[in-house]
């Protein structure tokens, strides 16, 4: 069978042809396991549409939908996705043939034009020159070397690799405003605590008052009862401080005015759910910060291409038909019809090592993207292994400071029956209600590390399950 081949067809076959490196994806080593088994030992997980529920928190969830709704960062994030896929749509362009449709009239006094005369010019002198143009023109650059199909490319992954963005920014957005939540919670729980701890010194300052007025006891009882009621009052609105501004900061992630937002009160009481890690590989499939790197790194890629298409010479193809007369009467009409077709190959000879020097900054470029990339990677494993072990010694110290609560309230109920039958100094008493106050203090900061660090583990993780909410 004999195959005619066809000009065109020629231009049609050379459009697919790019220079340049061809992309390979990395292939980055993974460990097999983590080396916190304990605490990564879960291997299964109930099934959410959105990882905040795994808390069982109604008031977290509508904290959380009201962020994803009004928080302006995310929108921002959002935008620069839509800002991408617009270049990438203006680079899809000029792939195409550009078509036009620019009519013109000119009316040209040629030979006073010619002749360098000024009005009022002379008659023998004038002569003008209409011209009435309807054209229709196309042009296209054939895209011999792929420059054209590569720039495209490269705006497409940067678009992607914007998308991945937006989803980092969601998943940083959510797991900050979790933590945030629970840090308040158990701000609300120190609170309590030190509500409690007033009233007892305070009847403890009575008492003391009451003993000193009977000489029962010296001055000193009733002083060391003072400082330490007026030491857990600076604790109780230190705690009021920090929780303010933790709302506040609830607030800006949500979207509302700080000064219009409050959140009841609600001591955090229960403990932090497990969290399944799965395989280290898995990291490198869920975390979007991950996956813009490395659409980022294909982006730079063809770049290259771009640099390298370069030094090959372009070839662009014109043509228009339409219509041309001097005079309306016979303007639109078969006579004044005219048509051009042209070409034009362009090659430059020197242009003093530019683009070379752009080739040689595409390669950095890409050089640096890898870089980025293969960091990122080792980070993500990093942060995997920082909360699991987290999660893990924390439990640990959760148990002990548990067992340090119980130890001292003994110890303070002792020392309190001692000091009320006049076997003991006041002194005693201090000293165990202060080692009380010390290991219920420890013990809700833990818990509270408790939360963050499995926040912190989901966030590691990718999000671990996927967010059903607005994508743009």
């Amino acid at each position: 069978m004999i195959i005619k081949i066809y000009p065109f067809m020629i231009f049609i076959i050379l459009v697919g042809c790019q220079v340049g490196p061809t992309y390979q994806s990395p292939n980055p080593y993974a460990p097999k396991e983590w080396k916190h088994k304990a605490a990564s030992s879960i291997e299964t997980q109930e099934s959410l549409c959105n990882w905040w529920e795994v808390f069982k928190d109604e008031t977290l969830n509508d904290l959380e939908l009201q962020a994803l709704a009004n928080n302006q960062n995310l929108y921002a994030a959002m935008e620069r996705v839509f800002e991408a896929r617009a270049l990438a749509q203006a680079a899809l362009s000029n792939l195409y043939p550009q078509i036009s449709l620019p009519p013109s009239y000119s009316n040209q006094d040629v030979l006073a034009k010619l002749f360098g005369a000024k009005p009022p010019t002379p008659a023998f002198l004038r002569e003008h020159q209409i011209t009435n143009l309807l054209p229709l023109s196309v042009t296209y650059e054939v895209d011999l070397w792929g420059m054209l199909y590569s720039n495209f490319q490269a705006a497409y992954y940067y678009a992607e690799s914007q998308d991945a963005a937006f989803r980092a920014a969601l998943l940083t957005l959510t797991a900050d405003l979790a933590d945030s939540y629970f840090r308040l919670r158990i701000l609300d729980a120190k609170i309590d605590l030190y509500r409690n701890t007033i009233d007892t010194r305070k009847i403890a300052l009575e008492i003391n008052q009451a003993r000193y007025q009977m000489m029962l006891d010296d001055y000193e009882s009733v002083s060391r009862a003072a400082l330490d009621l007026t030491n857990v009052e600076a604790d109780y609105f230190e705690a009021i401080r920090q929780r303010d501004i933790e709302e506040n900061r609830i607030a800006l992630l949500i979207g509302a005015p700080a000064s219009d937002f409050n959140l009841p009160h609600s001591p955090l009481d229960i403990a932090p759910p497990d969290i399944p890690a799965g395989i280290p590989s898995d990291v490198l499939l869920q975390r979007p910060d991950i996956a813009a790197a490395e659409r980022l790194r294909a982006s730079e890629n063809a770049q290259i291409r771009v640099a390298y298409a370069a030094f090959f010479p372009s070839f662009s193809l014109t043509a228009a038909l339409g219509f041309s007369s001097p005079d309306l009467k016979h303007f639109l009409t078969w006579k004044s019809r005219y048509w051009a077709l042209g070409g034009a190959l362009n090659q430059s000879l020197f242009d003093g090592g530019q683009r070379l020097a752009n080739l040689e900054l595409a390669c950095a470029h890409f050089r640096e993207a890898d870089d980025v990339y293969q960091q990122q990677v080792l980070a993500a494993f990093q942060e995997v292994e920082d909360s699991l072990g987290n999660i893990e010694q924390y439990y640990k110290q959760a148990e002990k400071l548990s067992d340090s609560v119980g130890s001292a309230g003994t110890t303070y109920a002792i020392a309190r029956d001692r000091y009320s039958q006049g076997v003991t100094l006041y002194l005693d008493v201090v000293d165990s209600e202060r080692d009380l106050l010390n290991a219920q203090r420890s013990l809700l900061t833990v818990e509270g590390l408790r939360f963050s660090s499995t926040i912190h583990l989901i966030k590691a993780l990718g999000g671990m399950w996927q967010n059903n909410v607005r994508t743009p």
